[in-house]
């Protein structure tokens, strides 16, 4: 008997940015119709792309989505993916993500204090809309705790220090840049 359902999917829509999930598996967000979603996109194809994605860029794909048959789960894997014309002028800049380990050791090493950390410094900054930030699963770094990953970079042992200066960073990278007159 078989456990997975695979479909051919084809679509379109618009590039977010790329994420690490709960797993810290790096995983594409594009815009639909039907709203935000979730794209496993091969490291071959990703490292083609990547630097050419800019938020707002309008993208065609095509894979396949697999769907677990027991637990519902679905995973959509793109085989295929082609750039449709320039991002568009008024897109979001892209907003930075801060992920803590809010795995058990983690989290009683200073995970905890990490985040209330992040929290407090987003707030006088004012980059709660400029910066996300998620408690995510085991990143398989425990002996190195607390830990935490912004923008994909893993930073071990880090400080409360070092969560102050990480969204100061963060919410510069994601103002807009002053216009020009």
């Amino acid at each position: 008997m078989q456990f997975l359902v695979a479909t051919k999917f084809e679509c379109e829509g618009e590039f977010v940015e790329f994420i690490r999930n709960s797993e810290g598996k790096r995983r594409m967000i594009l815009r639909l119709v039907s709203g935000d979603t979730e794209f496993k996109l091969p490291g071959d194809v990703r490292r083609l792309f990547e630097p050419r994605l800019r938020p707002g860029q309008a993208v065609a794909v095509r894979g396949l989505e697999e769907r677990d048959r027991f637990t519902g789960l679905i995973k959509r894997v793109i085989r295929d993916l082609r750039l449709l014309g320039q991002p568009r002028p008024d897109a979001e800049r892209r907003r930075s993500l801060i992920e803590v380990c809010g795995k058990k050791n983690c989290w009683k090493r200073g995970g905890r204090e990490l985040w209330q950390t992040a929290e407090a410094a987003l707030a006088e900054a004012g980059g709660a809309e400029l910066v996300r930030l998620k408690t995510v699963g085991c990143m398989d770094a425990c002996d190195h705790a607390p830990n935490l990953c912004f923008d994909g970079d893993l930073v071990k042992h880090c400080t409360t220090r070092q969560v102050r200066a990480i969204v100061i960073e963060a919410c510069a990278a994601a103002k807009p840049a002053p216009r020009e007159s």
